[in-house]
């Protein structure tokens, strides 16, 4: 694990499924698991994404999976074991403001070359990003909305208002996703 001293992340994973794809899910980051199998949602969540594709007849292979940092934002938390011996563990946390913006333009062009006819928002960290800050979860859960999406500015220090609009969907489970859009 490499600690940096501006920001505590690991690894690097982009985005992966069809480049054409209808249907992307955005995510907040890569948990541990998905930075060591590269492969997104591969941990507990993918499990869950897995079953739900499946019962509606999607695979992975139909749709883009991404994520708003493309790293493994974790912690460093000091930890006592039952021995008392004491540890240190690296958690999973949430991505912080600086880092969503460092990874801005990966995730804008993903949208930009995907071309997405809906975005999934999974989570407050990918609601906010594209919609603004505004935007919560526990407001607009399970909800459609179609309005265009924030994209980083030229000069990297604000963002804009993409004049593309897209249906946003923030679900309640990832198969409710999936049956309102199909």
């Amino acid at each position: 694990m490499t600690e940096s001293k501006k920001f505590q992340l690991e690894g690097f994973l982009p985005g992966r499924g069809a480049k054409d794809a209808a249907i992307m899910l955005v995510a907040e980051a890569p948990g541990q698991t998905e930075i060591k199998t590269q492969i997104p949602f591969s941990g507990q969540a993918g499990k869950g994404l897995d079953k739900a594709l499946a019962k509606i007849n999607l695979y992975r292979e139909d749709i883009y999976m991404t994520s708003v940092v493309k790293s493994r934002p974790y912690s460093v938390k000091q930890r006592t074991n039952k021995s008392g011996e004491e540890k240190k563990s690296y958690p999973n946390r949430t991505p912080n403001q600086t880092e969503i913006k460092l990874f801005a333009p990966f995730l804008d062009f993903e949208i930009k070359s995907i071309a997405p006819k809906v975005i999934v928002t999974l989570g407050n960290s990918a609601m906010n990003r594209l919609l603004g800050n505004q935007y919560t979860v526990s407001n607009y859960h399970g909800q459609t909305l179609q309005q265009p999406i924030y994209k980083l500015s030229k000069d990297r220090k604000n963002y804009e208002k993409t004049e593309k609009i897209i249906i946003f969907i923030q679900c309640i489970t990832l198969l409710q996703c999936f049956i309102i859009v199909i």
